[in-house]
């Protein structure tokens, strides 16, 4: 793949980037729009949050873009992230649907403290706390 600018061959020490600031999350959200025309459907991908996890790598290999016009690798890089970022979605959504039916289940049986201590617990998300949940948090949570 070659990229040509009006004067000819773009140098592999020019990068298209139109705006100051803002370009990786322009470019996400023109990828997002692509895959879902390409789906003819709206679509929910956690791709910015996937960049993020994987911040350094996408920087190297954009990079890499920098000294090449040969964009096979970057391609193939960047569609893996998006499937990750599908799968992160999907993660997503069944831990929102899993933990709606469990504070269904537990509507009325639990006491002020308990409650505030199971709904902190959710908000981490399917990630969950890190250490674990110990006396000293459960202190802090309930007050």
């Amino acid at each position: 793949m070659s990229l040509r600018d009006a004067d000819g061959p773009i140098s592999n020490s020019q990068s298209i980037h139109p705006f100051e600031a803002g370009n990786g999350r322009i470019g996400r959200a023109i990828a997002e729009m692509a895959l879902a025309q390409r789906l003819h459907r709206p679509t929910l991908t956690a791709l910015a949050e996937t960049m993020l996890q994987h911040k350094r790598e996408y920087y190297d290999r954009l990079g890499g873009m920098n000294r090449s016009t040969d964009a096979t690798e970057w391609l193939v890089w960047f569609a893996g992230a998006a499937i990750e970022g599908q799968q992160r979605t999907l993660a997503k959504v069944e831990f929102l649907i899993w933990k709606t039916k469990f504070l269904d289940r537990l509507r009325g049986k639990l006491n002020a403290r308990q409650e505030m201590v199971v709904l902190r617990i959710l908000r981490e998300g399917t990630e969950g706390f890190i250490d674990g949940l110990k006396a000293g948090d459960y202190r802090v949570i309930t007050k």
